[in-house]
């Protein structure tokens, strides 16, 4: 088992306990979930950092922590190059005087542009042409990927970046490491795996597993040295990934996420174009199927329901979406809402598309 507990503060051991600050634990509307092979109580929703920073600033950013964190999301999603390398940073002075209640996941594998005063002045320009222009946003954030340095998994890079973002975080340890975007061949090294371990046993890490495609998942678990590893992949309605990754009962923590993604809004579009689409969906669903927050809420009721031992991950730049998306957690829990309505709708979208 990939743990390591020989710090004081582990967290949410107990989640009700003190920190040594004054700091109070949320009231949490929807009860940790303790992730299957693990000591982690994960909250049931995890709310992923990938948006905080860079367009939004470090004030705005904590607030949406603050709600996430009040709302009862212990868990929190990040990564050396979200925000541009600044997100890390913003969390862990949000996380002072509470990182024995929360629990802490970033990657490595994937770095940042280099600090630089250009960079810096080049943000504050992206935001305002982005208030002036939104369109322009998809043109501003593929140039920006551009600038990123990814598949870094050599060993000297990696226990750099580790360092770099205990050290942003202002913690000691995580409590899971996960490879952001491997790939198998990367799997295969044995330097790879030396390297978690070793940091797991140095207390660094606590856990580590992979974040990457479905498929990758997938097959890093059939290898003895990830069997038990924490496995991190987008899943949802629409690709229901999660039903073949990994087997029920395995003792494999999973954490899911772009329930709300790319696909989602892709989906929404259609709806508002076709009229009988919208109607079928509607119908079918007995929502409003236009309706953005209505049907979001049945996504997501979906991928927690799809995964009812780990956490699912959504992102959010409005406070109002943040508490709008756990009270759907809170009801998708106690009411275990059946998925059929939604798989209906979705089967026939295929369909229509083959």
């Amino acid at each position: 088992m990939h743990a390591h507990h020989h710090r004081s503060e582990s967290p949410c051991f107990n989640p009700g306990g003190s920190a040594g600050t004054s700091q109070a634990a949320p009231e949490s509307i929807v009860p940790p979930m303790r992730s299957e092979g693990t000591a982690l109580a994960l909250s049931r929703l995890g709310f992923g950092t990938a948006r905080l920073g860079g367009r939004l600033t470090r004030k705005q950013s904590l607030r949406l922590l603050s709600t996430a964190y009040e709302c009862g999301m212990t868990h929190f999603d990040t990564a050396r190059l979200y925000g541009y390398g600044e997100t890390e940073g913003i969390i862990g002075e949000f996380i002072k005087g509470r990182r024995s209640r929360v629990v802490i996941a970033s990657k490595v594998g994937i770095l940042p542009p280099n600090h630089s005063r250009l960079l810096s002045m080049a943000k504050m320009s992206a935001r305002w042409i982005v208030r002036l222009c939104p369109s322009c946003r998809v043109m501003l954030r593929r140039r920006a990927e551009g600038l990123v340095k990814s598949g870094m998994f050599d060993v000297p890079i990696m226990q750099q970046s580790l360092e770099t973002s205990l050290r942003e975080l202002r913690t000691d340890y995580l409590d899971i490491l996960l490879l952001h975007e491997c790939r198998m061949s990367d799997l295969s090294r044995d330097e790879l795996s030396e390297f978690l371990e070793c940091n797991q046993r140095s207390g660094k890490i606590r856990y580590y597993g992979v974040a990457s495609t479905p498929e990758v998942c997938a097959n890093a678990h059939r290898l003895s040295r990830y069997k038990s590893s924490v496995m991190q992949f987008p899943s949802g309605a629409i690709t229901r990934a999660s039903q073949g990754v990994i087997p029920p009962g395995s003792g494999v923590p999973v954490i899911t996420h772009s329930s709300l993604g790319l696909a989602f809004n892709g989906i929404c579009d259609q709806l508002a174009a076709n009229d009988a689409m919208a109607s079928a969906w509607s119908r079918t669903l007995d929502i409003d199927a236009r309706d953005r927050r209505a049907l979001g809420a049945v996504f997501l009721t979906y991928a927690i329901d799809e995964n009812p031992q780990g956490c699912v991950l959504f992102s959010s730049t409005s406070d109002v979406h943040i508490r709008l998306n756990m009270a759907t957690a809170r009801r998708a829990i106690e009411t275990k809402t059946s998925g059929d309505a939604l798989l209906s709708c979705v089967t026939r979208l295929n369909q229509s598309v083959v």
